[in-house]
């Protein structure tokens, strides 16, 4: 029996291991990169397997410089070549990636993402400036030392185009550049004389690079003070457009501004422009915000809330005291007369109502709240039971004269009639709108015998021009006094999406 239970035991041990194994050898290992390597023409990639094309380009990426590049691939058993169109070139940093989606016939896909850098520069070390004459904030208090050049000394040769797009010196001056045999000096030779009292500033972006493609790590700047600066700092104030291609100069008032117009302070030299915004203010006070230039530090732009009231008159202040880098302060202070009063942002603004009620016209309006209104039971019968009765409802808006007039939709969302205590039903079936000219030509409504006031709308339009609305209104008249409330939404607007200033509330009592 003992003999007959240890074999029982081996064939389980037999058939575990051999399960086991089993697992082990039919387990297929990840797709691999074995190898890759660059020429003057591309790169060649060796794989563990012979990898799909479509995922393969798919999962394909080569950057030269960061630049993505496109070519030619070609594909044989296990090796993948691809080629650049202009081939592998001198003096730039190639970045080879492989998707880890990257997968061979059989579908079974690389584990990791694979990367490859490859240099083709002799040295990749940034180049730096090593000094410059004048030095940084040398002042030149002698106006008879006249300054011809300025000079760099790079830490390596400097490429020559790289250097003239990325140098330059404010305010301008016109120069032309020589470069030492090595290219590591560089010497500005000035065509014009100087300005004294005036402070020149020097920027060198980070585009500048050395003869290996290889660019500065650092923006350079640097300034000096052709004579001493006793000069207090001055600026000009512009209206910008919308793409900021043109500005209009403000000398002290301006008028017929967008509400989303933005404007620019410029200072003729460099100054404090982080505290920039302790120095201005509006009235009435309305929330701004500063787009500051911090590399020259001489202008911002300032953005207003969007809570403007159109038509009214606003102050911008500038005051004095905002300094320069040689600590002289601004002096005068500044007031500008800012009026967002252009007629494309005009507000819709809600004039009267009128329903029809027989053969009358009760008037809606914030100066006539709580007038009677009793509903003429031959046209409005109140038995129990009774049909609906359909009316028109009158509504005249003052609307900006670049609209064709009130949004219909707006209209129909935002506009309500209604009763309390069941006094009456209403329903706005359907809502047209109509300019002042095809008001009077398709309506019978005796506008200029029923009110003067608005018909001196229709023929004064030098401030926005009247639309009216007109509202089929289906009306069920019960017994029961009550209140009728016409309601307008803020939110009704005219076709350019301008908006009512507030909500307004009509109510009269049906008695």
């Amino acid at each position: 029996m003992s003999t007959y239970k240890n074999f029982i035991r081996v064939g389980f041990f037999c058939l575990f291991s051999f399960s086991f194994f089993s697992c082990g050898f039919f387990l297929v290992p990840p797709l691999e990169v074995i190898t890759s390597t660059f020429d003057e023409k591309g790169v060649i990639i060796e794989f563990s397997r012979s990898p799909t094309s479509f995922s393969l380009k798919n999962g394909f990426s080569l950057t030269k410089d960061d630049e993505n590049l496109t070519g030619q691939f070609y594909f044989y058993d296990n090796f993948v070549r691809f080629e650049p169109q202009k081939g592998i070139q001198k003096n730039f940093e190639y970045k080879l990636k492989l998707s880890s989606e990257i997968e061979d016939k059989k579908g079974i896909s690389m584990l990791n993402d694979y990367y490859h850098t490859y240099s083709t520069r002799k040295e990749e070390v940034a180049p730096w400036v090593k000094s410059i004459t004048p030095s940084d904030g040398t002042v030149f208090f002698d106006d008879n030392q006249k300054i011809n050049h300025i000079e760099f000394t790079f830490s390596e040769g400097i490429d020559p185009a790289s250097f003239d797009s990325n140098f330059r010196i404010e305010p301008s001056v016109d120069y032309v550049s020589t470069f030492s045999e090595c290219g590591s000096i560089v010497q500005i030779v000035l065509l014009e004389e100087l300005q004294f009292g005036k402070e020149y500033i020097i920027y060198l972006d980070t585009n500048l690079s050395d003869f290996y493609g290889n660019k500065m790590e650092n923006p350079f700047v640097s300034s000096f003070s052709y004579g001493q600066d006793f000069i207090s700092p001055d600026f000009d104030f512009f209206l910008l457009s919308k793409d900021d291609n043109e500005v209009l100069k403000i000398e002290n008032q301006i008028d017929n501004v967008f509400i989303d117009d933005r404007f620019q302070i410029v200072f003729n030299e460099i100054v404090d422009i982080e505290n920039l915004s302790a120095f201005i203010s509006m009235e009435p006070d309305i929330p701004f915000s500063l787009d500051i230039d911090y590399q020259t530090k001489k202008s911002a732009k300032i953005f207003f809330d969007k809570n403007i009231t159109w038509g009214k008159q606003y102050f911008l202040k500038i005051n004095p005291g905002i300094s320069d880098k040689a600590g002289n302060t601004s002096q005068k202070e500044k007031i500008f007369s800012l009026c967002f009063n252009n007629e494309k942002n005009r507000p819709v603004k809600f004039l009267k109502a009128y329903l029809k009620n027989g053969q009358n016209f009760h008037l809606f309006s914030l100066d006539n709240q709580y007038s009677s209104l009793s509903f003429d039971v031959v046209d409005f019968p109140t038995v129990v039971g009774s049909e609906s009765v359909s009316t028109d409802l009158y509504l005249f808006f003052l609307v900006s004269k670049e609209s064709e007039g009130i949004n219909r939709f707006s209209a129909m969302e935002f506009i309500d009639l209604s009763g309390t205590n069941g006094c009456s039903d209403f329903f706005i079936k359907k809502i047209t709108s109509f300019s002042s000219k095809e008001f009077f030509s398709q309506t019978d409504f005796p506008l200029q015998q029923i009110d003067q006031e608005l018909f001196s709308y229709y023929e004064n339009q030098e401030n926005g021009k009247i639309c009216i609305l007109k509202c089929q209104v289906e009306i069920t008249n019960n017994e029961n006094k009550g209140l009728i409330t016409l309601s307008i939404n803020k939110d009704v607007s005219d076709t350019l999406g301008n908006t009512l200033n507030e909500e307004i509330i009509c109510v009269v009592n049906k008695t």
